[in-house]
């Protein structure tokens, strides 16, 4: 869940708002390990539970954009970057396989690493550009939202976000409207002071550790948290 591109440079806000980020993506992800195993009854269908997720999704989605254009500021190569999405392949290669060995009924084909990984790729070329790719945005943004675009309903198209459904799964985050979002994302980094990115918000130390270490934050807490439920599952069983 961190940016894709690697830079020795570290910016404290930054960080500080990814490390939130993960907060509330390990709560989420606790309410819905509870949910699936019958401790607690939860409609994520609801409006503020679809919005919870969608700001969770959106926040990292952005901030995708803002390390590619940080990136290319501080002038980092492809090496970096190309490692970078290494280890982002490496890890959505395991929580593929992680699916299938839970419930072959939901396996993760694009989940938010996937849609990381494939957004990086397509924008890297873009990094640079700047506020100017607040246009380029606007153009993904409405392409996702166009009216018809339910059409193409296929699920060869469902990774694409095109489609009016996709197959069961534990995570599917399709490229639109997150390309849109990263690229979004590349324009404000382009607009925001660099004295505004370096500040360290006050009480952030830890958040901003969290934000610098979430892709390892992001792979280690789904176990845990399926530990803890199963666990809990356990005791409630045992207590009854």
């Amino acid at each position: 869940m961190a940016d894709p591109a690697v830079s020795t440079d570290r910016y404290p806000a930054v960080d500080a708002v990814r490390g939130l980020a993960v907060v509330n993506m390990v709560a989420y992800h606790a309410c819905w390990f509870a949910s699936d195993a019958g401790l607690v009854t939860i409609d994520f269908s609801a409006p503020a539970w679809r919005a919870w997720q969608r700001g969770i999704a959106g926040t990292f989605f952005l901030l995708v954009g803002v390390g590619l254009h940080l990136a290319s500021v501080h002038g980092a190569g492809l090496s970096p970057f190309a490692a970078r999405c290494a280890r982002l392949l490496t890890c959505a290669a395991v929580v593929t396989t992680t699916s299938v060995v839970l419930d072959p009924g939901r396996i993760v084909t694009f989940g938010v690493l996937h849609c990381i990984l494939a957004t990086s790729l397509l924008t890297w070329p873009l990094r640079a550009l700047g506020p100017r790719a607040l246009v380029l945005a606007a153009v993904a943004l409405a392409l996702a939202a166009l009216p018809g675009i339910q059409e193409f309903d296929s699920p060869r198209l469902a990774w694409l976000g095109l489609g009016l459904s996709h197959a069961p799964t534990f995570d599917f985050q399709p490229l639109f409207p997150w390309l849109g979002v990263v690229l979004l994302g590349i324009g404000v980094a382009g607009l925001l002071p660099r004295a505004f990115l370096s500040f360290r918000p006050p009480g952030s130390r830890l958040l901003a550790v969290l934000g610098k270490h979430s892709l390892f934050v992001y792979m280690a807490h789904v176990p845990v948290l399926m530990a803890v439920s199963e666990t809990m599952t356990w005791c409630t069983k045992q207590s009854g």
